[in-house]
């Protein structure tokens, strides 16, 4: 009698436990189509990109400049402080070193001075209109020996704490450093128009705002 009833209900169930097998069967093939499908579709040269971005935004130097990332538009920036300068530069020799290959495409130059020591401290801020300005630069510079006074010297570039037109105007027309002879000013520049390259004048700002000198230089 047992053994009636159970295969009774071994018979009764057969259809159910087949119908569920078939179904973790799909289920599992179903899965392993999509790794191997994942594993068998190359990677996009954007998606990988992306990645290398990233990785390179997050764990590298964020003042470091790249080629790259700027002519993938990644990072928008457009200031920088150019390094290495021979400390016997003016102002006057720099900006005339530089208007040889990007006049008219920067709009705003300050080559820090050391008072005390009357000289350069051997770094400049400057602000091109575009990243493409600025990758020409860099690819015209960077590396390269500065063309006076024999110097050993080589152009490096970074970006700039401060970025943008606006944020430096804000940053330098309340400095000191605008009571000091124009020689030593930060100075702007038109970029359009028939005074493409000549320098404009630089927006008042208010006396009374202006920090004192710190250790014979003003910086960034």
């Amino acid at each position: 009698m047992e053994e009636g009833r159970s295969g009774f209900l071994e018979e009764l169930l057969r259809p159910m436990m087949k119908t569920l097998y078939l179904a973790t069967q799909e289920e599992t093939r179903t899965e392993k189509q999509d790794v191997e499908e994942k594993i068998k579709t190359p990677r996009s040269p954007d998606s990988i990109n992306r990645e290398n971005t990233r990785d390179q935004c997050l764990f590298k130097d964020p003042y470091g400049v790249s080629i790259e990332i700027l002519r993938r538009g990644v990072v928008k920036k457009t200031t920088f402080m150019i390094k290495n300068i021979p400390n016997k530069y003016t102002q006057k020799m720099f900006i005339e070193t530089i208007d040889k290959t990007h006049r008219g495409l920067y709009n705003f130059v300050y080559l820090v001075f050391d008072f005390k020591n009357e000289c350069n401290l051997g770094y400049a801020f400057i602000n091109f209109v575009s990243s493409d300005a600025a990758i020409l630069f860099i690819e015209r510079y960077e590396g390269k020996k500065w063309p006076v006074f024999n110097s050993e010297k080589k152009c490096s570039l970074c970006y700039a704490r401060i970025q943008g037109m606006e944020n430096l105007i804000e940053r330098f027309r309340n400095s000191k450093i605008m009571s000091e002879k124009r020689e030593y000013q930060p100075k702007m520049f038109y970029t359009e128009g028939p005074d493409k390259g000549k320098e404009r004048e630089f927006p008042a700002g208010s006396a009374s705002c202006f920090p004192g000198r710190l250790h014979g230089r003003y910086t960034e």
